[in-house]
């Protein structure tokens, strides 16, 4: 298919980002330099604003392609995610490319995924390119990893639950509810996009364990129920010993238990304090 077969369509990118304006302008500049660029760009910024510290790289052709959308409170990626598609919708698009801000995309990464996508006729659907961390391993998790959505797949299977907050939205969206709603899942083996470092943190703070705690019941006994009770036992005894470990560990080891509480009792939201962007 020539690329000429590609350009009636209107594709939104949309990116979450969370005080990175580096990490951001080097993900911004990739998608500008795509052989087929995405028409608009939706970056939705959970940390300080970013006007005035984000300098749209020279790669961005119109900058005003580029919709910044400043979060007044950190919303974890559940909160980013359902924002930014719910923007990206209203703008018209066809096609919703959704990654986080350190995800590398090679050059043809758009052009090739957009390509399979309408020379599949399929509809609707979803295209993942192959996924490997910095060594080069393939990790193909269901995650923000620049997928390819079309725009009746979101209208069908909805928005991102914005009350998971953080841990598992991801999976919950892209590989229960779209694939459940009856949107295809493709892969495209020859693209590749690679996941880069995750942001370095000394010890697993409290935050982390009680949303990771909270969602992984909820999902397991509430979604996704082939792997309970059993597997959700062998998961919380690891989130139980790592949570007894080391400094401060009564902090979170009072976040596993109010995780736990919450999460059978189904109460989502903000119940535990995200870190905030620093003024």
């Amino acid at each position: 298919m020539s690329s000429g077969a590609i350009v009636g369509y209107h594709v939104v990118a949309v990116v979450v980002t969370f005080e990175a304006p580096e990490r951001l302008r080097a993900c911004l500049g990739a998608l500008a330099s795509q052989t087929r660029p995405p028409d608009r760009m939706v970056v939705v910024n959970n940390g300080a604003p970013l006007a005035g510290r984000l300098a749209v790289p020279d790669s961005v052709v119109v900058p005003d392609s580029v919709v910044l959308i400043d979060s007044e409170t950190n919303t974890g990626p559940a909160g980013g995610y359902h924002l930014g598609i719910e923007r990206a919708l209203d703008m018209g698009a066809t096609w919703l490319w959704l990654m986080d801000d350190d995800i590398d995309v090679p050059h043809r990464c758009l052009e090739d995924l957009l390509t399979l996508g309408v020379a599949g006729g399929v509809e609707p659907q979803m295209l993942w390119p192959t996924q490997v961390n910095p060594a080069g391993e393939t990790e193909n998790y269901p995650g923000w990893y620049a997928v390819l959505v079309s725009r009746s797949a979101v209208l069908l299977g909805g928005l991102p639950r914005a009350d998971l907050v953080w841990w598992i939205e991801d999976t919950e969206y892209l590989q229960w509810r779209l694939p459940r709603s009856g949107v295809v899942e493709r892969r495209a083996p020859h693209v590749r996009v690679v996941h880069g470092d995750a942001r370095p943190d000394a010890r697993r703070p409290a935050w982390k364990t009680y949303y990771e705690t909270r969602n992984t019941v909820w999902y397991r006994t509430r979604v996704s129920r082939g792997m309970w009770p059993g597997g959700l036992v062998r998961v919380l005894a690891v989130l139980a010993l790592q949570s007894a470990r080391g400094p401060d560990r009564r902090r979170r080891c009072g976040a596993f238990a109010k995780g736990v509480i919450d999460g059978l009792l189904g109460r989502l939201g903000p119940r535990w304090p995200l870190p905030q962007p620093k003024r």
